[in-house]
């Protein structure tokens, strides 16, 4: 609760020495596009997380409205993928340990998000002060996500003796889940002409997902992840 009596402070104290003054523009549109990766997922069986992360493609459409030159609330909507990789030690059908395979674990494909946003700008003006050249900005974001995907697998040849068609599970799809997120970010927009620029952003989120793979007794029925887009984008304001 103190934090919390502190974190207020700050920000009325911040508000106080720093006039607020209308937004050059009150409306931002923009769009992203970048890579981004995970943690592995806590929650699941260890045998179903992997043991390394994967860079995947990350996109967001989002929409701004600046309440002063300093505040900026928004909607951010994004689609990610995520997806880790392990090894799998095999047996034959006589029990014969062979050797370990990579195994893809697919746990969502895609994760689609919608969130809210608060920034923080920091704005600086154009040579002559005709208008704001760029914003420096860093806030919070919280929403929901759905993770997509169908409790699957996918089969492959071992390829090796002493059983070359042996099969094992060479992709492993969590199932599919809803659930929320929280997260930061941090970027900069810098305006080429009056009304349009262009973004580059950093943001690390946590994901809360509930979902129905009800496999191995609901080994994977419930995890957490950290992701971590990386953007560049496109902004246009009016």
């Amino acid at each position: 609760m103190k934090r919390v009596l502190f974190f207020l402070i700050a920000i009325t104290a911040a508000n106080s020495l720093f006039a607020q003054l209308p937004p050059d523009y009150r409306f931002e549109f923009g769009v992203n596009g970048g890579m981004s990766t995970t943690t592995l997922p806590t929650g699941p069986d260890a045998l179903y997380t992997g043991s390394k992360t994967t860079w995947s493609p990350e996109f967001s459409v989002r929409f701004h409205y600046n309440l002063t030159d300093k505040w900026q609330i928004g909607i951010d909507a994004g689609r990610s993928k995520w997806s880790t990789t392990g090894n799998w030690t095999l047996s034959d059908v006589n029990g014969q340990t062979l050797q370990s395979k990579q195994v893809t674990f697919n746990i969502a494909d895609p994760a689609v998000s919608v969130c809210a946003q608060l920034n923080r700008m920091v704005g600086f003006r154009s040579r002559y002060k005709e208008y704001n050249k760029a914003n420096l900005y860093y806030g919070i974001s919280f929403g929901t996500l759905v993770a997509v995907n169908n409790a699957g697998s996918s089969l492959s040849a071992y390829g090796a003796s002493p059983d070359p068609k042996l099969m094992y599970t060479s992709s492993y799809n969590y199932g599919y889940g809803i659930g929320y997120l929280t997260g930061v970010q941090i970027g900069l927009s810098y305006y080429i002409w009056e009304n349009f620029g262009v973004n580059v952003e950093l943001a690390a989120r946590e994901a809360y997902v509930w979902n129905n793979d009800s496999r191995y007794g609901h080994a994977n029925d419930e995890y957490n992840i950290f992701y971590f887009p990386m953007t560049v984008g496109l902004r246009y304001r009016f």
